[in-house]
């Protein structure tokens, strides 16, 4: 089992369709022939979505095709969006929304959609993430999901209330904001494998979740609105991926280990407050390998654990928790 870093989750809205699955929108199993079989291929190696044997897809150009239609709950609603795009907005800060394939459960899998924002539906300011939601019984699911505001993607784990981050970095690759982005996770077993337009990003073993509904996620932190576009699902036979860490490069091991204590903290280019736009959004529960302090320590410079991103924070007590003493660290 994973090790998982605990993270205060706002109340999530859940959309949980029930009915049977529409006929010319989307495809179940067993309605179209075979369309290759799945072959052995390194991490680094995506075979394309087509090439692999359909389980389930929808274009989302048949409105009849199952999904919820039109549905408007308090702080989100989702549906078909002409002319072939599903979307899913959430338009209160701090909330989110889940929406999966309508009467299907998947075990071993590959999934995979198409997906940007809508510039002219979304607001301008404040951060959110969105993407896939797999194995979902209730409010059990993993999640992987992108910022293209940061360019940070994340996998997510829920489970009694509470979100978990199993894996967070960056990708230079996210054009959320300008274009369509990949994503795509292969789910065999226990070994959960996470890619961005073509790119492994991250690979867990969690056999905590071994099967449930796959569909769309969508979550705000201090952004009002977030409008989605879901291109297309495609979900299709897993492929037999090694089990090995997706490349990394090698990390100093950290002086000072801290911890996120707010729900959102800035990750800034320099130790001071500017104008200068911030690396990225940390969230509550996110874990930092302290690094370096400033001069007077009112500011630390830090890496996300599991990743090569680093950047300052502010020292203040009421923001992060540390399990040493800030003097340790060198000063920058």
């Amino acid at each position: 089992m994973t090790a998982t870093v605990p993270v205060d989750m706002a109340t999530t809205r859940i959309a949980s369709p029930s009915g049977t699955m529409g006929t010319p929108g989307a495809s179940p199993l067993g309605s179209q022939p075979p369309l290759g079989t799945p072959t052995v291929a390194p991490v680094g190696a995506q075979q394309p979505a087509s090439l692999r044997t359909a389980l389930y897809q929808d274009d989302f150009k048949n409105s009849k095709s199952g999904w919820p239609d039109e549905l408007l709950f308090q702080d989100y609603f989702v549906g078909y969006h002409e002319p072939d795009f599903y979307h899913v907005e959430v338009h209160a800060p701090n909330d989110s929304a889940i929406v999966t394939a309508p009467g299907q459960t998947f075990d071993n899998f590959s999934a995979e959609t198409r997906v940007q924002i809508s510039a002219a539906n979304t607001a301008p300011n404040g951060d959110f993430r969105y993407g896939l939601a797999l194995r979902r019984a209730g409010n059990r699911y993993y999640a992987f999901a992108i910022s293209p505001r940061t360019k940070t993607w994340y996998v997510l784990k829920s489970s009694s209330g509470k979100l978990q981050v199993l894996g967070q970095g960056t990708q230079d690759s996210i054009r959320g904001l300008q274009a369509q982005d990949t994503l795509r996770v292969n789910a065999q077993g226990p070994l959960l494998t996470f890619f961005v337009n073509g790119q492994p990003v991250s690979q867990i073993n969690d056999p905590d979740y071994a099967s449930g509904g796959v569909g769309f996620y969508v979550e705000t932190f201090d952004s009002p609105k977030a409008h989605i576009h879901y291109d297309s699902l495609i979900i299709s036979q897993p492929e037999n991926l090694p089990a090995q860490p997706v490349a990394s490069p090698t990390l100093q091991a950290p002086l000072v280990r801290c911890t996120v204590m707010v729900d959102l903290l800035r990750l800034r280019p320099s130790p001071e407050i500017s104008n200068e736009p911030s690396i990225a959004g940390l969230f509550m529960g996110t874990q930092l390998d302290a690094l370096a302090r400033s001069t007077d320590g009112t500011w630390i410079r830090v890496r996300i654990h599991g990743s090569s991103q680093e950047g300052w924070v502010s020292s203040e007590p009421a923001l992060i928790a540390c399990n040493g003493p800030f003097a340790s660290l060198p000063e920058k």
